[in-house]
């Protein structure tokens, strides 16, 4: 058996929680020193999304429609690079438990190789037939022409995501997420700046509108390369990082592991276009609506996501050492954590809804028509928490095939056909869409918290977070 002495230090969230009185104080801590930096890491993104959307908002209701549907194209594409994050993760956190970090270095290896070749082709796919599906979904001419634009100048960004969004769930899974935060930290006020200075333009640079932003997203992907390769070579070495080759059984094993999340995240993010397609039917506002209040879930949706993947960390590394109660007992620490910390929020948004909302819109009856589906959704917040932190934290089991399995039902078998008799058919518009996402989240978190009381995803085995035989 190998005898690795560990290069890195494991964090404190990662250890048994101790027994005694101060065993609730110390699983919170625990939490906490893997939740808190993530939660920030996602609320900067959020929060990035959030002025870029105040940035569309000052060109109209057809810039903010046409974003909507691009988005929700180039989401469907992103999506599919997403099971090598949880490929990573799953690995390296029952690496990390296991005492074997000296291997990350080829885990990082592997995920690029698989990552890589993937998002060029992606890209491309992007590149030429984006905005065609974006004028096949948008609500009219105008917001078809701002969000073809807009797609074309995202395309770029899916390679550099190819190559950091390994690095970060490497950082995370072993037990330091935040180094990922303080990359996304010092990112963020230059994003914000190019995209202000690329959408509205400034001296020579000359105004790029509703395709400025996408302009911006690219060329912080570049620059996040270069700030990721940095620290993960010199600053903060990950061992083996760009020493090692890319191995067939590891390439195996994250695709093994990622493409059940993989093909459940894009057709999720498939969905929400289908979703956009059927608000669009309602005509613009509805579609700007729809658009605005996505931005203002992910403040909540990132901070369960945050929790969620501390969650995974946590139940890989108690896998990683053997000891599936503790793996069981994390899931429900950080989902009951995360209820308690993303409910007010939603409560905040529910009682004050004319003024978080009249940040982004500015047509009155636009506002107007917004006022109930923000209510409806800050309310159930803490219910889609459940069912989100939850997800996670079989995704950190190895057991994506379950979690993803799940809610691909849900959205496909229920939500999509119910969004479109009762908002369409039936005439409820917007209202009666956001009535079905909130009965949704209620399955979803009911399924989810059987499935994590059951013993199936205790019994799933990765081979290559498995310790070596000596040679």
């Amino acid at each position: 058996m190998p005898t690795d002495t560990p290069a890195m230090a494991i964090a404190a969230g990662a250890r048994p929680a101790p027994s005694g009185l101060p065993q609730f104080a110390e699983q919170a801590r625990a939490i906490a020193r893997l939740g808190a930096p993530l939660i920030a890491f996602n609320f900067i993104f959020n929060a990035v999304d959030l002025v870029v959307l105040a940035m569309l908002g000052r060109l109209g209701n057809a810039a903010l429609a046409g974003v909507g549907a691009a988005s929700a194209v180039y989401g469907v594409v992103l999506a599919l690079l997403f099971g090598v994050d949880a490929g990573v993760q799953a690995i390296t956190s029952r690496t990390t438990g296991a005492g074997l970090q000296s291997r990350l270095g080829e885990v990082l290896a592997d995920a690029m190789a698989v990552a890589a070749p993937l998002a060029v082709l992606l890209a491309a796919l992007l590149w030429f037939a984006g905005p065609m599906a974006v004028a096949a979904i948008a609500p009219g001419q105008a917001a078809a022409l701002a969000g073809s634009a807009w797609i074309r100048a995202a395309a770029p960004s899916l390679v550099f995501s190819a190559c950091t969004i390994p690095i970060n769930s490497c950082w995370i899974g072993s037990g330091r997420p935040a180094i990922a935060f303080t990359v996304t930290a010092l990112l963020a006020p230059i994003q914000v700046l190019l995209t202000l200075l690329l959408m509205f333009g400034f001296g020579p640079i000359r105004p790029m509108g509703a395709s400025g932003g996408a302009a911006a997203l690219s060329l912080g992907g570049l620059i996040g390369i270069g700030a990721q390769f940095a620290l993960a070579w010199r600053i903060r070495p990950i061992p083996g990082f760009l020493r090692s080759r890319p191995r067939l059984a590891g390439m195996a094993a994250i695709a093994r592991i990622g493409w059940p999340v993989s093909v459940q995240q894009s057709l999720s993010q498939l969905g929400l276009m289908i979703a956009f397609i059927i608000v669009s039917r309602l005509g613009v506002a509805s579609a700007a609506v729809v658009n605005v209040l996505l931005s203002l879930t992910l403040v909540t949706i990132q901070t369960g996501v945050g929790l969620g993947v501390a969650a995974a960390t946590l139940v890989g590394q108690a896998l990683g050492r053997g000891d599936p109660d503790e793996a069981r007992a994390w899931g429900w620490r950080a989902t009951w954590g995360g209820v308690w910390v993303t409910a007010p929020l939603g409560l905040i948004a529910a009682a004050m809804p004319h003024h978080v909302l009249g940040l982004f819109l500015r047509d009155p009856a636009t506002l107007a028509l917004a006022v109930w589906p923000v209510r409806a959704l800050g309310l159930a917040v803490g219910i889609d928490t459940i069912g989100r932190v939850l997800a996670f934290a079989l995704r950190g089991a190895g057991a994506t095939k379950i979690a993803s399995g799940t809610l691909f039902l849900s959205l496909w078998a229920v939500q999509l056909p119910a969004m479109w008799w009762i908002g369409v058919r039936l005439g409820q518009g917007i209202n009666g869409v956001i009535l079905v996402q909130v009965g949704i989240s209620v399955i979803d978190a009911v399924l989810l918290m059987l499935l994590w009381r059951g013993a199936v995803w205790t019994r799933v085995r990765i081979a290559d977070a498995a310790p070596r035989p000596a040679r």
